[in-house]
């Protein structure tokens, strides 16, 4: 996370487990973006805050293409982002692949800013199978965009905008968090339960941690919270 002026950047990358360096592509995207982000924070005078996303974004996905495959059977260094931008009372959001965004407000009120680039998203919005029949397929963790050297057209942003009219928490984070919580009603639940009173961002992002690990951990873990007034 970035803070420059008034405005905040946060970036949460997952490395695609089934491509090499997977840590490397994570760490180099999520750095170049949050660099990109605070640095346009710092200068000011923000007028398209989707394309600017969209552009760092674009910037960090040809530094990975210069790491390409090494030979038959090897994918290249991989990582899904989401990225948010808050700044002059609304937050920008900007995603590829399966890492998620969430505005969830004070008294219950929850929603998932973020639609996954995932086969299981494509199949049950389609309509072509129920959300519990395709998470029992065995492509059922398939991404359909990401970023590296193998993406091609598959690694457009999306991205979203809202304005920030009431006081909520910000959440990012990695399907190693998420996955334990199946809607946006459940995720809102699971932060109440791990924000103790006048517990601070950090203070909740750690619980959520924890509680993600103790349901079994299977996955990389990461969580950014932003608490707004």
């Amino acid at each position: 996370m970035e803070q420059a002026g008034e405005g905040y950047a946060f970036v949460v990358c997952d490395g695609v487990s089934t491509s090499r360096e997977s840590e490397t592509a994570s760490s180099q995207a999520a750095q170049g973006i949050a660099g990109s982000l605070a640095k346009a924070l710092k200068n000011g005078g923000i007028s398209d805050a989707e394309a600017l996303m969209r552009h760092a974004i674009a910037a960090e996905e040809a530094g990975l293409a210069a790491h390409p495959a090494r030979g038959a059977g090897d994918n290249p260094p991989s990582t899904t982002v989401v990225a948010a931008l808050v700044a002059d009372g609304r937050a920008t959001v900007a995603w590829v692949g399966d890492s998620r965004a969430y505005w969830i407000g004070p008294t219950g009120g929850a929603r998932q800013l973020t639609s996954d680039h995932s086969w299981v998203n494509d199949v049950v919005s389609a309509g072509e199978m129920t959300a519990d029949q395709a998470e029992k397929d065995p492509q059922a963790h398939a991404i359909t965009r990401w970023l590296g050297a193998d993406a091609g057209e598959n690694s457009e942003a999306d991205t979203a905008q809202f304005p920030i009219a009431a006081p909520g928490i910000l959440l990012l984070c990695t399907d190693g968090l998420w996955n334990y919580a199946a809607t946006p009603e459940a995720m809102a639940q699971i932060v109440r339960n791990a924000q103790p009173p006048d517990a601070d961002a950090l203070t909740l992002a750690r619980n959520l941690i924890a509680f993600a690990n103790e349901k079994g951990g299977h996955d990389n873990i990461t969580a950014l919270v932003l608490c707004l007034p």
